[in-house]
């Protein structure tokens, strides 16, 4: 059996090589990981209590997966699914995974 999470992230073009992703929200997490999160600097919110998933500020999906698998067992295949999002926005989302 593995656990799973899954990292989402709008991202905009701003201009020639320039693309900004301001926000992740991160699905599948236990509290003891959000914690150690947090205490990389991290800043964890959760805006919406009553549906699981927090958003990460400040910091690119391409960080978050760098701690989570460097430092707790997430590894993930680099596959990324893309689909549209509101304003002129891409959503990006990659599955890792963790042997339980």
């Amino acid at each position: 059996m593995s656990d799973v999470c899954g990292i989402i992230a709008d991202l905009k073009r701003e201009g020639e090589g320039e693309y900004v992703i301001p926000t992740c929200t991160v699905f599948g997490l236990n509290e003891e990981e959000m914690k150690n999160l947090a205490g990389k600097g991290l800043k964890i919110s959760d805006s919406n209590r009553r549906i699981e998933g927090v958003e990460i500020n400040g910091a690119s999906p391409f960080k978050v997966m760098r701690i989570l698998c460097k430092e707790y067992g997430w590894s993930t295949d680099g596959e990324v699914v893309q689909f549209d999002a509101p304003g002129d926005r891409t959503a990006n989302m990659w599955t890792l995974t963790r042997k339980a």
